[in-house]
């Protein structure tokens, strides 16, 4: 088995269907855990399994224990894991098809290395609206996407102090020596600049608006929306009507562009493409 995909959710009704349809023909197996979701999630996560999932990949249990245990939650994920290289699919990023068909072919035509044991590629951070996103340190940022299913590999927290949280969360060997961080910098994290995620985190009903979030720096979004919001329709399933708004409002823009400005036209046509 080649490819894994793991994802830990809890009230993740906007996405979590997205999420998981997205990279459905791409990977092997995958493993979805809920912590206890009191919207939408697990009825859309049953539907997929009973309805779509036609080649018996999904693996799904719940499991409730307190934030700062989760990390063996995904550490037991990772034991169920069959493939050789793990996907972490996050309940609110979302695949286009032309980056969801890179993972899988990247990995077949040797692109991403087979002696690297970490993989991360670019994330598009959508905060409030669907048409800008928030640069973080570049117009988008890297995060560790997948790890390699070798002997050992494990997940542990950085903070030893007992306020373990989600962003310190690290990968290690079978020796503990980390293999990377939730934003690989110096880490031995292989680099793919042409795979992206759309990450919706910043968009869903529970999180937009916060005031950490309207004084972020924007940048105009000039990709377009993953095709997975047309292909299927989890809106009925959603037990709130602020989770139908956001994906309505996606699906009306999914392949969406930007008009070029007209100096982008001139320079376009003065250098002849």
């Amino acid at each position: 088995m080649l490819l894994s995909a793991i994802t830990m959710v809890k009230n993740e009704e906007e996405f979590v269907g997205y999420v998981i349809m997205s990279m459905y023909d791409y990977v092997d197996e995958i493993i979805v855990v809920d912590g206890g979701s009191e919207d939408g999630t697990v009825d859309i996560i049953q539907y997929i399994m009973k309805e779509l999932d036609k080649d018996n990949k999904i693996t799904y249990w719940q499991d409730l224990r307190p934030k700062n245990e989760l990390i063996h939650t995904r550490n037991d994920m990772i034991k169920a894991c069959k493939g050789k290289w793990i996907l972490r699919l996050e309940g609110d990023e979302v695949y286009s098809d032309e980056n969801a068909k890179k993972v899988r072919e990247y990995i077949e035509k040797g692109i991403i290395k087979d002696s690297v044991l970490s993989v991360g590629w670019p994330y598009y951070f959508f905060v409030n609206d669907i048409n800008t996103i928030v640069p973080v340190g570049e117009p988008h940022t890297f995060a560790t996407i997948m790890i390699k299913n070798v002997e050992g590999i494990h997940a542990a927290h950085h903070d030893r102090g007992g306020n373990e949280t989600f962003y310190d969360e690290g990968w290690f060997d079978k020796d503990g020596k980390e293999v990377s961080i939730w934003h690989p910098k110096d880490n031995p994290t292989q680099r793919i600049k042409d795979i992206a995620i759309h990450h919706y985190a910043g968009f869903k009903r529970t999180t937009r608006h916060k005031d950490y979030m309207l004084k972020c720096k924007k940048v105009p979004f000039k990709e377009g929306h993953p095709e997975v919001f047309l292909r299927y329709d989890f809106k009925s399933f959603m037990k709130y009507e602020g989770s139908k708004e956001v994906i309505k409002l996606i699906e009306k823009n999914v392949n969406y562009k930007p008009k070029k400005t007209l100096w982008e036209k001139i320079r376009k046509k003065l250098k002849g493409y």
